[in-house]
């Protein structure tokens, strides 16, 4: 849970600033910074920063203004960039490309936007309209946190937690979306 942080994102009228709104989730950072690094780059749902005037980082009692470099044009992700982050347990990250059917995974965020990530486990169940989907129960503020699979002694990154399953129904319990690896890296 080294790489995840917690994300809040704030929009202020700018006639009236007693009239905000803030939302809360996750996001991960991609790699540690070597020296000659002036910027960490975050991971995170698209739907979790755009449209909100300031975006904060929070990780490890650490407080940093995020700015947008990317985001998916048809996917539900973003590429934020912040000051270089200095921090313990932070390691460069290993990516999934197709995670496989009941494979065992770990999704990982700041539910409800509580102070401490919180990790779940589960299972994938396949690939449902281009998104990961998952058992490992989600919550509100898990959006942009991590969905992990272990491959060959690793954890690796299959995707990024981006919405409850619903159905005809409504929500249902225990099964997440998220948006996969390969789309960031398409760029779509």
């Amino acid at each position: 849970t080294g790489n995840i942080v917690k994300i809040r994102s704030r929009w202020y009228d700018p006639i009236d600033p007693q009239v905000h709104r803030e939302v809360g989730g996750s996001g991960i950072i991609l790699s540690p910074n070597g020296p000659a690094e002036k910027y960490s780059l975050i991971l995170t749902a698209k739907h979790v920063i755009e449209g909100y005037t300031y975006i904060d980082i929070i990780f490890q009692k650490q407080t940093i203004q995020g700015e947008i470099v990317a985001k998916g044009h048809r996917a539900d992700w973003a590429i934020l960039k912040v000051a270089r982050v200095e921090a313990s347990g932070v390691r460069p990250l290993d990516y999934q490309d197709r995670p496989i059917r009941l494979e065992p995974c770990f999704a990982v965020g700041y539910s409800l936007s509580i102070n401490i990530p919180v990790l779940t486990k589960g299972c994938i169940q396949g690939i449902v309209e281009d998104k990961i989907l998952y058992t490992a129960p989600t919550i509100f503020g898990n959006s942009g946190g991590g969905v992990f699979v272990m491959r060959d002694g690793k954890y690796r990154l299959a995707g990024i937690s981006v919405a409850l399953y619903i159905s005809h129904m409504g929500v249902v319990e225990h099964l997440g979306l998220a948006c996969p690896v390969w789309k960031v890296l398409e760029g779509n």
